[in-house]
């Protein structure tokens, strides 16, 4: 929902759109979500006691301009503290017996459950013995996190990027001829949804004129063979949004003015 809702606004905006304007969209980090949800958050923190490394969040997330990119700290703090928010709100779901075959709310409805009805009952744990409103679980979920990362937020190697640790796994789940940590931003509700080891692969831009031309580029190589210097050619490429220039052939005679190699089965 978030990732059509900004696809929409970018192409609302009543311009006309070049190759490189859509390449910059596939690879942007922008997040609806960071947008309504950190300020559903703050107005819900109770900031009356905070420590001084929970001040530093404070302060960093507030001039945070929603973007998940790969170099900063403030993306992290935003998921694990919404995150956390969302999983102590709904804790009956997650301790259910039945938690497998339950639908678990979208993220924008408790978002919206933030906003609008502060004091709804969902808010309350049970386990607790006492009533808590969006107020606390926000607070408690602030503080958890907080003490998660007091030792490495000020680190000059803690950032989003390695916080997610993304990783573009060997099919037969061998580390050695994966690519770990790749170098890239990017969240599942961004256009650019890059998970820890799922996202957007092949991405290709084609601008339909008089002569048509595309551009693309996959996280991976020409070669299956990892001895190759070319197994993982292109995972660099993919990670800084950069696209190779597409091959647009129109006979037989034009593909072999191209052609490199050419192997013959007998």
């Amino acid at each position: 929902m978030y990732r059509g809702r900004l696809i929409n606004r970018l192409l609302s905006e009543n311009k006309k759109f070049s190759p490189s304007d859509m390449m910059a969209m596939q690879n942007n980090t922008y997040s609806i979500q960071a947008e309504e949800g950190l300020p559903a958050l703050m107005s819900a923190l109770d900031t009356g006691s905070l420590t001084p490394i929970q001040k530093d969040m404070w302060n960093d997330l507030r001039g945070w301009n929603f973007y998940f990119d790969k170099n900063k700290k403030t993306p992290a703090v935003f998921y694990r503290w919404l995150t956390r928010s969302y999983k102590d709100t709904f804790d009956e779901w997650y301790t259910s017996a039945d938690s497998n075959y339950l639908d678990y709310p979208d993220m924008w409805r408790f978002v919206a459950l933030l906003k609008d009805s502060p004091t709804h009952t969902l808010f309350d744990q049970a386990a607790t013995g006492k009533r808590e409103q969006a107020r606390d679980i926000v607070t408690q979920a602030f503080k958890a996190i907080s003490a998660e990362l007091a030792d490495v937020y000020h680190d000059d190697d803690f950032d989003w990027r390695s916080e997610k640790a993304v990783r573009i796994g060997h099919l037969a789940g061998i580390d050695a001829f994966s690519q770990l940590n790749v170098d890239i931003g990017g969240h599942s509700d961004a256009i650019n949804a890059v998970k820890k080891s799922v996202g957007p692969s092949w991405r290709m831009v084609v601008s339909l004129g008089p002569e048509v031309k595309a551009w693309g580029v996959y996280p991976g190589g020409q070669s299956g063979n990892p001895g190759s210097a070319y197994y993982d050619s292109m995972v660099g490429q993919w990670a800084q949004g950069k696209y190779n220039e597409l091959l647009f052939v129109k006979t037989p005679d034009a593909l072999r003015e191209h052609e490199q190699f050419r192997i013959t089965f007998q």
